[in-house]
């Protein structure tokens, strides 16, 4: 940052807070969800406000560090990125916190709303980065380093109060203008669904009256009886028929790391590289394939890739020379007549529907086995239908992709533009200054006396910095 403004010192956290603490033990919910609410890190939002949409409880005879309104609650331990996000605790109530997180209490005339501001301006600017530590595949940073190591800007007590109101009314009109763009983000979302919807119920294009689709009825069922699985009024030129009527399917090789002898080193897809209708070849990993073996577990251009596993339905069309995939994902090779990138749009639809639960195994972890994909319905046109329907969606979706393009380079200005008045605020530049205001020297001197006063210890030397 700038010079110190005129009348700003820095100090340390520990110099100017009056404790510094852990939270409560995340592991001790109460699954009732009976007693007081429980903060996490994720109840601290990435724009630093406190964000109680959801909340676990812990049973208040737990002997549970309780919030106080005004305490600044920091995120201590999580994802590299993460750590760091800081909020002040505005809320009425009693509340507990999470170990992972440390709540600062600043002493009077430090306003916590300036200093939570500033710790989660360091956090975005990347300024604490350096004290973080590696703990158990998550990031941290002790209250012991949050205290000793962590410098702050502290500007006079009137002037920190005259900056967090500016900031508070310029994030107020950032905050109406994102919730404006989350609207429209959410419009955009189900605009698409209702394209494919109207694509795989015959409305998106005029039906081929009088062309016939390949394939049957499931399970010996007409169209009509196909009402509980979502499947309402189709074209009299449709058929409802399975996806294993109309395709081969097959799965990838199983990895299995006692058999690599690398002679025979093969580029694999994983499930990690499907995406919606589109692949992610940045990292491909290698296996031993033979060439015997490899036409079995290959692909070639116009292959169906459907995850089994990880989001079970996600899928693309292969578009290339012939490449291997592993175990965990199914090629659905379409019959003549039947277009893979048409029974993408099928399955990316019943994806989003509550009856593709019944198609899907396990809990914890979900799979979408050979034998239920089989099953899985497909209401199918003519061919030539086929081709007009995929272009006409793909021709919807680059409007809807050019617009939630246009929605992420909003929030991304946004974003921007909150750093900006931060780095404004704390480098003095915010809000003009007064020369009458009570100098921030003055502050720190007041909190080494009480805190002599307080406890007759030795007051801690603050490396700080005056601008006179």
């Amino acid at each position: 940052m700038s010079e110190l403004p005129k009348g700003w010192v820095k100090a340390n956290v520990g110099d100017l807070a009056v404790g510094i603490r852990s939270g409560f033990p995340s592991g001790r919910h109460n699954a009732a969800g009976i007693g007081i609410p429980h903060l996490r890190p994720m109840n601290v939002s990435r724009v630093g406000a406190i964000d109680l949409t959801d909340t676990k409880s812990v049973d208040p005879s737990a002997g549970v560090l309780r919030l106080e309104r005004g305490d600044v609650l920091f995120n201590n331990t999580n994802s590299l990125e993460l750590v760091g996000k800081t909020a002040v605790f505005d809320k009425v109530g009693n509340f507990a916190f999470s170990n992972h997180m440390t709540s600062v209490r600043f002493y009077p005339d430090c306003d916590p709303r300036f200093m939570a501001r500033q710790l989660h301006y360091l956090w975005m600017a990347g300024g604490l980065r350096h004290l973080i530590s590696n703990h158990v595949n998550q990031a941290s940073i002790p209250g012991s380093r949050l205290g000793n190591e962590v410098e702050l800007r502290v500007a006079p007590t009137n002037e920190q109060k005259r900056i967090v109101e500016a900031i508070d009314e310029a994030f107020s009109k950032l905050d109406a203008g994102e919730a404006g763009l989350q609207k429209v983000r959410q419009q955009l979302k189900q605009l698409r669904s209702s394209v494919l919807d109207a694509a795989v119920t015959g409305r998106l294009v005029p039906p081929d009256a009088h062309s016939i689709a390949i394939g049957g009825p499931v399970l010996g069922a007409e169209p009509q009886s196909m009402r509980s699985l979502g499947i309402n009024d189709l074209p009299d030129s449709w058929s409802v028929t399975s996806l294993g009527s109309i395709s081969t399917m097959s799965l990838g090789k199983m990895l299995d790391g006692k058999k690599q002898t690398g002679l025979y080193p093969t580029p694999y897809l994983r499930n990690i590289n499907v995406r919606w209708f589109r692949f992610d070849l940045e990292t491909v990993p290698t296996m031993d394939i033979s060439p015997d073996e490899f036409p079995r577990v290959s692909l070639v251009s116009g292959d169906l890739v459907v995850c089994e596993g990880g989001e079970p339905g996600r899928c693309a069309v292969w578009d290339g020379p012939a490449f291997a995939i592993q175990k965990a994902l199914h090629r659905v090779r379409p019959k003549e007549g039947v277009s893979s990138r048409y029974l993408a749009l099928v399955i990316r639809w019943w994806s989003q529907r509550d009856a593709f639960d019944g198609f899907i195994t396990g809990t914890t972890i979900k799979h979408i086995p050979k034998e239920k994909l089989r099953l899985l319905p497909i209401p199918l046109p003519s061919d030539e239908e086929q081709l007009r329907i995929v272009q006409e969606v793909e021709r919807q979706f680059s409007f809807l992709e050019a617009a939630e393009r246009a929605v992420e380079a909003g929030m991304l200005r946004s974003a921007g533009l909150r750093r900006a008045i931060l780095k404004a605020a704390f480098e003095g530049h915010l809000v003009p200054q007064d020369p009458t205001d009570e100098p921030a020297a003055v502050l720190l001197e007041r909190i080494r006396a009480e805190r002599l006063a307080s406890d007759g210890a030795k007051p801690k030397k603050t490396r700080e910095k005056v601008s006179k």
